[in-house]
């Protein structure tokens, strides 16, 4: 439908717990210690336990709201569920390396959008404060359309939203298991592990030097998944859930230092697409 040769724009498209935000994984283990609960009990239920899995999965996927799974899942916790998310989060910050890399890019002419697994917006708005309807180009929430990563249906969406095709994108995100649809699709993954390397990787990507070996990365990217796929961590940080916030732990994060797996080779000097690289290195660096 696209030709990637001929495109004049380069998009980035960014998860948003523990990518735009500080890590999902240790407000949850500041609310268990504080709570006087293991460090690990809010993963433990929204990832193994199984009536707590499905519950954030209907939360993840718009199935039921906010409040709903508050008041389910406060007692498999033992807690009281009132703001249950709300306090699960209340350490979360806007973690400001890649927030500003990505306000510099889209200053340089990159189309910049956020693709995140939900968690609602009531009683207790996790996105407040971050500028998505002003700051980005486009934002998928899962929930809006009953869909959660890495369904692979849910990618195409922000790609149409972004009118630009999957050669022309880098995603972020820091599950393992998400960033495979994005790279079957087309475009350069980053697997957010430290916000110094992440947001070094997207410069580097950005100003058109992807070209590395692929081949090696796409191990890196397998390997990282099954690490995720060990505890489905992406159901506990990223909020993208608190597993996006994609999970809360998310073993692939924790574990795999940040990298690049670009599927499709940098376009030669002629014909790369031309999101003012010169403006976008003078803003970040």
């Amino acid at each position: 439908m696209f030709d990637s040769l001929e495109l004049e724009t380069r998009g980035l498209i960014l998860d948003f717990g523990g990518v735009l935000t500080t890590s999902v994984a240790e407000c949850a283990r500041a609310f268990c210690l504080r709570e006087g609960l293991a460090p690990d009990a809010f993963t433990r239920v929204i990832s193994v336990d199984p009536v707590g899995r499905a519950l954030f999965a209907d939360l993840e996927c718009g199935a039921i709201e906010q409040a709903e799974w508050n008041e389910c899942t406060g007692p498999l916790l033992g807690v009281d569920g009132t703001d249950l998310l709300g306090r699960v989060l209340a350490d979360l910050r806007p973690e400001p390396l890649v927030v500003d890399v990505a306000r510099a890019a889209r200053e340089a002419g990159v189309r910049v959008g956020v693709l995140s697994n939900s968690l609602g917006r009531a009683p207790y708005d996790p996105y407040a404060g971050y500028g998505l309807d002003t700051d980005f180009d486009a934002v998928v929430l899962s929930g809006d359309y009953r869909l959660r990563k890495p369904d692979p249906e849910l990618y195409p969406i922000m790609l149409g939203l972004l009118g630009l095709p999957a050669a022309a994108c880098v995603f972020v995100d820091d599950s393992a298991r998400n960033l495979s649809p994005a790279q079957d699709l087309g475009m350069a993954v980053v697997l957010d592990a430290e916000p110094a390397a992440t947001a070094a990787e997207i410069r580097r990507l950005l100003l058109g030097g992807a070209a590395s070996a692929a081949t090696d990365m796409a191990t890196a990217v397998d390997t990282a998944t099954e690490a995720d796929a060990v505890t489905d961590a992406d159901t506990v940080t990223d909020t993208d859930t608190v597993t996006d916030t994609g999970a809360v732990t998310d073993t692939g994060t924790a574990t795999a230092t940040a990298f690049v797996a670009p599927v499709v080779p940098a376009a030669p000097e002629e014909n790369r697409p031309s999101a003012s690289p010169a403006a976008f290195r003078s803003v970040v660096e």
